[in-house]
């Protein structure tokens, strides 16, 4: 089971809301980490006291000291994989589009249930690692997990409407990931991004060795 292998990290201010997040995953069968500002969460991942493989930081994004977007900057800039998961009661509209934008995974809101907050870690978690075991061709490994779904449904010709239902997210946002992605790679247009993708693609496929064939 993937929770039995897996670890969520958890950086809230709110002790109670630590412990209410934790107690939830702990019975899914993850292992939890808690912290309660960002420079404990930065000591414990660059000492490798915290895991960063198959694991996801769940992100309080209004915190004393710092905000989230501040650390899921830190966490972009470095070679660490750690998707983040945004969960947050007073967020502005714009702070959750800057916190797409930067790669987050997914935004969730105050009130969050136990059911909704399991879902959207094994989600998270489920798509990371699939993204994971399909490397990307060179040029497009800054690329968050949702940005990779995106370009993935792209390259397989599917329209934005089409992408927005099969991820369940709003065309806008495929609109907006699709930006990001173009961005990230340095083209100007799909054509573009799906021709580089190809050709990127092309170059690591492993060329097989000529044979002769066998007699009948």
């Amino acid at each position: 089971m993937l929770g039995k292998t897996s670890a969520v990290l958890i950086l809230d201010d709110d002790a109670s809301v630590r412990r209410a997040y934790a107690r939830v995953l702990v019975e899914e069968g993850y292992q939890v980490q808690e912290f309660q500002d960002f420079s404990a969460l930065r000591r414990a991942v660059e000492s490798g006291a915290a895991p960063t493989d198959r694991a996801c930081l769940l992100l309080d994004m209004r915190m004393p000291g710092g905000d989230g977007l501040e650390v899921q900057r830190w966490i972009s800039s470095g070679p660490r994989s750690l998707p983040v998961i945004f969960v947050s009661g007073e967020s502005e509209i714009s702070e959750a589009i800057s916190a797409l934008k930067a790669g987050a995974a997914e935004f969730l809101l105050k009130p969050v249930s136990g059911s909704q907050l399991v879902a959207a870690v094994q989600a998270v978690l489920n798509q990371s690692l699939h993204a994971a075991d399909s490397a990307l061709p060179p040029g497009f490994e800054r690329l968050s997990v949702r940005e990779s779904q995106v370009l993935e449904l792209v390259v397989k010709g599917l329209r934005s409407q089409k992408i927005a239902e099969n991820l369940g997210i709003t065309l806008r946002t495929v609109k907006m990931h699709r930006g990001n992605i173009m961005a990230k790679v340095g083209v100007q247009n799909v054509a573009q991004l799906v021709s580089l993708y190809q050709q990127q693609r092309f170059t690591m496929a492993p060329r097989r060795p000529e044979t002769s064939s066998l007699p009948s």
